[in-house]
C-alpha cells in the first residue's frame, strides 16, 4: 500500500474513461432453473433485436426491464469504466449510439446502449471524483502488487 500511496501522490493521473448509457435488466437468481435463466436471457436478447430495429429505449425499458431503469426510461447516467471489469472492457469497445451485446452479471444481464463517451481528464488523485479515484487506486495497486491481491 505505502508503494501505491506513493506512485498516486506525486503525479497526475487519468481518469478512467466515462459513458453515459442507457440499459435494460433482466434479474437471474442463482437458484433458478435452467429454463428460467435462458428465458431471461431471451428477453435481454429480445430487447438488444428490437433496439437494433429502432425501437424506443424508454418504452422498452418500459415493458421488459427488471431494475429501477423501468421507471427512468432506460437511463442510468454517467459511469466510468474499470477496465480490470470484464463488463467495462466491453463497453470500452463501443461506439456512441451502438448497443452492446447481452452482457452477464453476477444477479442476471443487461443490454446497454451507449450515449456518450468521454476520456478522462488529467487531474491529481485528490482531485479526481471518489469514484474515479477506487478504480485508480485499484489500477496502481495491482502494478505495483502484480495482480496477486487484486484476482
Amino acid at each position: 500500500f505505502p508503494q501505491a500511496l506513493a506512485l498516486w501522490q506525486n503525479a497526475p493521473m487519468q481518469e478512467p474513461e466515462q459513458v453515459s448509457l442507457h440499459g435494460i435488466f433482466r434479474y437471474i437468481h442463482r437458484f433458478d432453473s435452467g429454463e428460467r435463466k435462458q428465458a431471461q436471457r431471451n428477453s435481454c436478447e429480445e430487447a438488444r433485436r428490437r433496439l437494433e430495429d429502432g425501437e424506443d429505449f424508454g418504452r422498452l425499458a418500459a415493458e421488459l426491464s427488471q431494475s429501477g431503469t423501468r421507471n427512468m426510461g432506460g437511463g442510468l447516467g454517467n459511469r466510468y469504466l474499470d477496465p480490470m471489469e470484464p463488463m467495462d472492457e466491453e463497453l470500452a469497445t463501443l461506439q456512441e449510439g451502438q448497443i452492446s451485446p447481452v452482457l452477464s452479471v453476477a444477479n442476471g444481464c443487461w443490454v446497454f446502449q451507449i450515449d456518450e463517451k468521454s476520456k478522462g481528464a488529467t487531474v491529481p488523485f485528490a482531485d479526481a471524483p471518489w469514484p474515479a479515484r477506487r478504480i485508480l487506486f485499484r489500477q496502481v495497486l495491482s502494478q505495483v502488487t502484480g495482480d496477486r491481491f487484486l484476482k
